[in-house]
């Protein structure tokens, strides 16, 4: 037995009931059950949501007779071929008692790749009782804290430990602040970072306007993506900070992860993130979904993309309901002509006030020049509209041969307004006109 991959989530946990008169056991009672024999063999463990009457993560019913000395660390230190330990929401209810005991988990794990600590509502002070755990996992390649209100002293927690060099020179001027808050110091050899912040969290979150560069440009020789999802940033300071800090990942950065991160942004301050988007030198893919790009943003944002043209290998667009209006389309048709090397291009949901037949036939070339492209994602977009499918996008479709999936489905959501909502009959054209369209590619997958 090997390559096991173990999963608790909040259905299975509540499905456990103890016996009248005993004590309920703890998650760690039950891995320690569960894994008893092949503990050398599990590689991942995925824990949910955990009951708020749940014992603390990471403790041992004291009443257990099978502990095997849990109390001194020698439990995780029998997982040797643990790589990937995802905690998704498992301490949100209880992180002010677990986060001591996770401390002692990680520091018997030194061979961890993989850590997932996303929507814990994790705290300054809880990324101070993690930090003996940060220095003993060398060989951590990738940290999830999305979804966590880190703002104040966690924020600057988070700048110390992913810039230890930064850290000793603050030492060395007098600034004895910052001793107190080498948070997650250490994790010299972290490849990738995720600090999105998930809207169905509903967190109060502000980050400090310094803290990107604070934080990532200790990281310039490591990291290689980069997830930054809803931090709505909203001012010039912050659009500073963070195209510093993008110059700082110019010769590493592979994967770029902006959704909703540029909606409340001035177009001086999209023209400043996108001529340090256009400096990233080994750039593949790069999502812009979901953030209200308007024709004269696109105008700055496009010559950037297309000075990706030679790395570039994916691009999403989509959620952004006013992109084609006005000029917007030749901005976008503009930058996916140098494009050539795309295999993913995202574009669901995409409109315009104005996105008719002659608007949008500007893009047929660029669209066929993608020659690489293996998916095509349109749901919900301006395409979906029978005049338009037949104008433009099918005599496209017909010139690409290595593309395997088109998505089109026809999940309509409730904005009306925005969204193309097609009858049944104009559903069956479009379908049918597409269907003609990507003969040619039998291995093309419409859906």
């Amino acid at each position: 037995m090997h390559n096991l991959h173990l999963k608790f989530d909040h259905h299975q946990r509540s499905t456990l009931r103890p016996a009248s008169g005993h004590t309920s056991p703890s998650m760690m009672d039950m891995l320690q059950w569960v894994l008893h024999g092949v503990e050398d063999a599990v590689q991942v463990i995925t824990i949910g949501r955990v009951a708020r009457e749940s014992p603390p993560m990471f403790s041992f019913n004291m009443n257990s007779s099978q502990r095997m000395g849990a109390e001194d660390g020698r439990f995780f230190s029998q997982l040797t071929h643990l790589r990937s330990l995802r905690l998704d929401c498992a301490l949100a209810n209880i992180h002010t008692m677990a986060c001591p005991l996770l401390q002692q988990c990680l520091i018997n794990l030194p061979q961890l790749h993989d850590l997932v600590l996303s929507c814990n509502s994790l705290d300054a002070k809880d990324l101070e009782a993690l930090e003996p755990a940060w220095r003993h996992l060398p060989a951590l390649q990738s940290l999830d804290l999305g979804g966590n209100a880190f703002k104040g002293d966690a924020a600057c927690s988070m700048a110390i430990a992913l810039s230890p060099q930064w850290s000793q020179s603050t030492e060395d001027s007098g600034y004895e602040l910052f001793k107190d808050y080498r948070a997650i110091w250490g994790l010299t050899r972290l490849e990738h970072l995720k600090l999105s912040i998930l809207r169905r969290c509903h967190l109060p979150f502000q980050l400090e306007t310094d803290f990107y560069y604070t934080a990532l440009k200790g990281m310039r020789f490591s990291l290689r993506s980069l997830d930054v999802s809803g931090h709505a940033w909203l001012d010039w300071n912050y659009a500073t900070d963070f195209a510093k800090a993008l110059t700082c990942l110019k010769h590493t950065l592979q994967h770029l992860t902006l959704m909703a991160c540029l909606q409340n942004l001035p177009l001086e301050s999209v023209t400043m993130i996108a001529t340090a988007v256009s400096g990233l030198e080994r750039l593949q893919s790069i999502d812009l979904s979901d953030n209200i790009i308007s024709a004269s943003s696109m105008g700055v944002l496009g010559p950037s993309l297309g000075c990706l043209h030679t790395t570039l290998r994916s691009l999403n667009l989509s959620y952004n309901r006013d992109l084609l209006s006005e000029d917007g389309a030749s901005h976008v048709s503009d930058a996916l002509i140098k494009l050539t090397g795309l295999t993913y291009l995202g574009m669901s949901e995409v409109s315009g006030l104005s996105a008719g037949v002659q608007q949008l036939r500007v893009l047929t070339p660029s669209l066929a020049a993608l020659t690489k492209l293996e998916c095509l994602n349109l749901i919900c977009s301006a395409f979906l509209t029978e005049k338009i499918t037949i104008s433009v996008l099918a005599p496209a479709l017909r010139q690409l041969s290595a593309l395997t999936q088109l998505v089109v489905g026809y999940h309509f959501k409730h904005d009306k307004a925005h969204l193309v909502d097609l009858a049944d009959n104009e559903s069956s054209a479009v379908l049918a006109v597409m269907s003609e369209a990507i003969l040619h590619m039998p291995a093309c997958k419409l859906r």
